[in-house]
């Protein structure tokens, strides 16, 4: 996704997002997964309604 998309949505973690899969590709053997389940309960949802938003406006 394109900086000036993500600026359009500054609340959603980004880097994050992308650090958390780097994570999850390249340490599989070592995840935590009470922490992954945490983040799917707290941001996927903000995550699809920011992707909607982006999705209609650009």
């Amino acid at each position: 996704m394109s900086e000036a998309a993500k600026a359009l949505r500054p609340e959603i973690r980004w880097r994050d997002i992308a650090g958390l899969r780097d994570v999850l590709i390249h340490n599989y053997m070592g995840i935590n997964f009470n922490r992954v389940w945490a983040v799917i309960e707290r941001d996927v949802v903000p995550l699809k309604e920011a992707v909607e938003y982006l999705l209609k406006t650009i």
